[in-house]
């Protein structure tokens, strides 16, 4: 009823401009006449359009989950979704649509399309396609990353020669290790190794990724966050992962795998698919919670000016996991797996491959994560509502 009112009215109006000579005076709008007389139309019948718009949301709140319902109104008030794609709209909303959402609204009404028709339709799910997309986005990113730091050939690899340097440091501390070949609070020489080798693994990709972190203070004082707001991609996304460095990551990654190898075959641990699988997904698991933990103290710019101390904080922090946490006391590992679960990210691996982590512990490594993720997204958006430019 709604659609029909509005189209009868705008074709009215389109009617008498042809008749009268009044469409010149649009040919000189920055917009078409269609879409200017349309907006003149809505702007004078504002209130008896918004009415019938709201009785026309609360029968489709009805029957529809109100997230769709909402975005399909957005999209018919935005001017997405065409006349001809508001039926086709409709029907997709009930997952009926039998002539394809592109043939007569360009596929604006996806945007208010549920997941069964999603699925349905293009034989993927959304989650899987958004996912694939983002994939992509982030692949992109390397190769530009990679391409803008070989032009600098030379300081790339005086960056990975600087790294190897620090990298030796540290082999000699795990050789200490090794010739003491002591159990401390039941974790042996090699499982030390293991847990020093994760260490140095996840160190490496998080620097892969730090530079970003590093740089959104100085974005959100210099108002180049504006930029990144107006790009049609999820945000935290753009701002967290467009530049990666390689520089840095490639002799810790490589170091952490080995360390990781030449413990596990020096403890004799068993090469299952439990163990592998579990070890790698308790690592990923941890790099995942390093992101999550370690955006948070960045995300203070946004209240404070200056965050430096914030930085060198969470990086103090972030290097209690340069050693076993058996070699603290039973208080600091309490709160190091549980009050702030930075222990969780280099010793929970080892532990489920030596069989000295308990499943209830093994469930705390992969659910901390997502409860981290959370209350990283909630921080993200207050910060973003904060957000007021350069120029406040």
């Amino acid at each position: 009823m709604t659609a029909r009112i509005v189209a009868t009215g705008f074709e009215n109006e389109v009617a008498a401009d042809i008749k009268t000579g009044g469409l010149n005076r649009y040919l000189v709008k920055p917009m078409d006449h269609g879409r200017y007389t349309l907006a003149q139309f809505l702007g004078g019948k504002a209130a008896g359009i918004a009415l019938l718009l709201a009785v026309t949301a609360a029968v489709l709140s009805a029957v529809l989950p109100f997230g769709y319902t909402t975005q399909f109104c957005v999209n018919i008030v935005s001017g997405r979704l065409g006349w001809g794609g508001i039926g086709c709209g409709l029907l997709m909303q009930l997952g009926s649509c039998s002539r394809g959402c592109t043939r007569c609204c360009g596929g604006a009404a996806c945007g208010a399309m549920p997941p069964w028709a999603a699925e349905g339709r293009n034989g993927m799910g959304p989650i899987a396609k958004r996912l694939r997309y983002y994939l992509g986005l982030l692949a992109l990113f390397a190769r530009y990353s990679l391409m803008e730091q070989m032009e600098y050939r030379i300081n790339f690899i005086a960056g990975i020669a600087v790294e190897c340097g620090y990298m030796l440091i540290k082999l000699m501390y795990a050789v200490l290790i090794l010739n003491a070949g002591a159990d401390i609070n039941g974790l042996s020489a090699n499982e030390m190794l293991m847990c020093i080798g994760t260490y140095i693994l996840v160190t490496g990709v998080y620097m892969g990724v730090y530079p970003n972190f590093w740089a959104l203070p100085l974005s959100v004082r210099d108002g180049s966050l504006d930029m990144l707001l107006t790009k049609p991609v999820n945000t935290q996304f753009l701002v967290t992962l467009r530049k990666l460095d390689f520089g840095m990551p490639l002799p810790d990654v490589a170091c952490g795998a080995a360390l990781i190898a030449w413990g596990w075959r020096r403890e004799g641990l068993a090469v299952t698919f439990t163990n592998v699988a579990g070890f790698a997904a308790l690592c990923l698991a941890g790099l995942f919670l390093t992101y999550c933990l370690f955006l948070i103290p960045e995300l203070l710019s946004f209240w404070f000016v200056a965050g430096n101390g914030m930085q060198a904080l969470s990086s103090a922090v972030f290097d209690f996991n340069n050693t076993p946490m058996n070699l603290y006391p039973h208080w600091v590992r309490r709160l190091g797996v549980f009050v702030l679960p930075v222990f969780v990210i280099t010793n929970f691996p080892t532990l489920f491959a030596a069989g000295k982590l308990p499943p209830a512990l093994t469930a705390w490594g992969l659910a901390v994560p997502v409860l981290a993720f959370g209350v990283q997204r909630l921080v993200w958006r207050r910060a973003l509502c904060r957000y007021t430019s350069a120029g406040g």
